[in-house]
């Protein structure tokens, strides 16, 4: 029996005495009250927010909000990540580099000189010496002297600058590719990070849903502890479960918190902002600076207490109203041997995966790379291939000597020489065939690595496909269960206000429906990412590499 307190008259009277001296009638009114007095004392749950400060407080959380979707931060992150601005680098390289290789077509300018000394030198024979000995003529110096300028203008370099070229531009097109690849994990984990936030964003819905409902059922709890008809720890396991839950929500803001600033940091939306504060610091004064700059401190320590307020609020992507349809069309790929037919499950998953055998990932940028990588492996064969073939070229020179072009005389001298020449290096044939089995094993190694990025890139397609369509069939059903649930949880309420079911069933009937809510919303949100992933997989973010740098690419056309 509970405790009560007697009002304060019952003091000066004795307990007893006034049982006696009183008519039944007016003691039972009064042990009545004294009754209902004493449950008065059952205070609503601590802490526990009213529903207009809750409003209130969603309101202002929702005008600092900012709307986010998917494609969106898919596409801020391939706008500010920092390997973006590769792009533009290696397109400024890839034009130095041509310039640089037409200027081969340019006239060469050499200077040169040299200074030697001789053990001997050209002599005339028998009489000839003794008759230019008498004439005056002493012989040649030993030590002797030359500077020298030559300008020539090649005439044929049997391709070496094409093939230069060629060798350049597939290099580049192998580290673009290369570059998108780098990429395409950014957008890869711009997708995670994206649907690990929506999973705990829709968690905190469905838990303030739980709450609201828990709220509900408290209430009309505590009223009939009021009447007498509860006791106070049927009211308590509700608290309990009220309690519960606001701890699993500010588990769930943590982890939403994390999740966000992960997707703000891909995307660029964590320097748009501090840019903002910056400006907005900048234009005012020292004094308001300084004030400003304790707010801001203060509003991210609010921030941080309170993931909700000033954060990104995620964009629902839509789910494709025909889920399957739109599966089978993914993998009803263009030469696919058989058309999938959806009524068989295992017939189906075994058509996806035979269709899957031709499918060659074109757009994806690995694929881009490695066909770029075997251009450049042919690029460099041809350009090994013109080293072994002659050069000619025009040539002017002119110098300043002793002795010069009349070696007979022994003086210093200003001389010019003007014609054609060819030249022709032998050497890169010795190795030419070791060469060409080197080219060989690396286009063989390079096929390799391309046959296994097929393979698991195949089966997680494949993969991708069918846990979408499992996911799909479980929503489902997820949504019968659910719909059974909430009228069992109608009729337990009922019974629950009628007194002919127990606090515990009712809770259980509830967390049983939560429960439910939650599994649903992560099938459905695990649909979704598996759609994005799909997608992904297929690279239907990214436009084809071919498209890519074309301004570089008309230029390296037109040098």
């Amino acid at each position: 029996m509970r405790n009560f307190v007697l009002p304060n008259f019952m003091s000066f009277v004795s307990f007893t005495g006034f049982i006696k001296t009183t008519p039944k009638p007016l003691f039972s009114a009064l042990f009545i009250a004294c009754f209902s007095a004493d449950f008065s004392h059952a205070a609503p749950l601590p802490d526990a927010p009213s529903q207009a400060t809750a409003q209130t407080a969603q309101t202002q959380t929702m005008l600092t909000q900012t709307t986010l979707t998917i494609d969106e931060a898919i596409a801020r992150s391939m706008e500010h990540y920092p390997l973006h601005k590769n792009k533009a680098l290696l397109e400024k390289a890839l034009s130095l580099n041509l310039t640089k290789l037409n200027l081969a077509y340019a006239p060469h300018l050499r200077l040169s000189g040299k200074a030697t000394y001789q053990s001997d030198v050209t002599r005339f024979p028998g009489q000839i010496a003794q008759l230019a000995e008498a004439n005056g003529f002493k012989g040649l110096p030993r030590d002797q002297y030359q500077i020298m300028l030559e300008i020539s203008q090649p005439l044929i370099d049997s391709g070496i600058t094409r093939a230069n070229k060629k060798m350049m531009r597939a290099s580049h097109h192998s580290a673009q590719a290369s570059l998108e690849t780098d990429l395409y994990r950014v957008r890869e984990s711009v997708i995670n990070a994206y649907f690990n936030a929506l999973l705990s964003q829709e968690q905190i819905k469905q838990v303030d849903n739980h709450l609201s409902e828990l709220s509900k059922n408290r209430q009309s709890a505590f009223v009939r502890y009021q009447n007498g008809v509860l006791l106070q720890s049927d009211v308590d396991k509700i608290d309990m479960e009220i309690l519960k839950a606001r701890r699993d929500k500010e588990y769930l803001q943590a982890q939403n918190l994390i999740a966000l600033h992960t997707l703000s940091a891909l995307s660029g939306l964590d320097k748009a902002r501090d840019a903002e504060s910056k400006n907005m610091d900048s234009s005012a004064g020292d004094a308001d600076s300084k004030q400003n700059i304790d707010s801001s401190q203060n509003a991210e320590s609010s921030n941080f207490e309170n993931p909700q307020a000033n954060a990104l609020l995620l964009q629902t992507p839509q789910i494709p109203r025909d889920v399957p349809k739109y599966l089978l069309e993914i993998a009803n790929i263009p030469n696919a041997k058989n058309p999938l037919d959806s009524s068989d499950a295992k017939k189906l998953s075994a058509q996806i995966d035979e269709n899957l055998e031709r499918f060659d990932f074109a757009l994806r940028p690995e694929v881009q790379y490695f066909a770029h990588k075997n251009s450049e492996i042919k690029a460099q064969k041809s350009l090994e291939l013109t080293k072994s073939l002659p050069y000619i070229d025009l040539f002017a020179q002119g110098g300043y000597a002793n002795p010069s072009l009349n070696i007979l005389e022994n003086k210093f001298k200003p001389y010019y020489i003007a014609g054609a020449r060819i030249s022709w290096d032998f050497s890169n044939l010795y190795s030419k065939r070791q060469q060409n089995e080197l080219y060989k094993t690396q286009a063989l190694q390079l096929q390799s690595q391309k046959d296994e990025f097929l393979l698991n890139a195949r089966i997680k397609l494949s993969s991708e496909i069918k846990s979408a369509s499992a996911l799909h069939a479980q929503m489902q059903e997820s949504q019968k269960i659910i719909d059974l649930q909430e009228k069992i949880l109608a009729s337990s309420k009922s019974r629950f206000q009628n007194g002919t079911l127990s606090a515990n069933d009712l809770l259980t009937d509830i967390n049983k429906l939560n429960a439910l809510q939650l599994e649903y919303n992560y099938q459905r949100i695990e649909l979704i990412m598996q759609i994005y992933k799909i997608k992904q997989s297929l690279n239907l973010y990214a436009p084809s590499l071919d498209t890519l740098g074309s301004s570089a690419t008309s230029t390296a056309e037109s040098n």
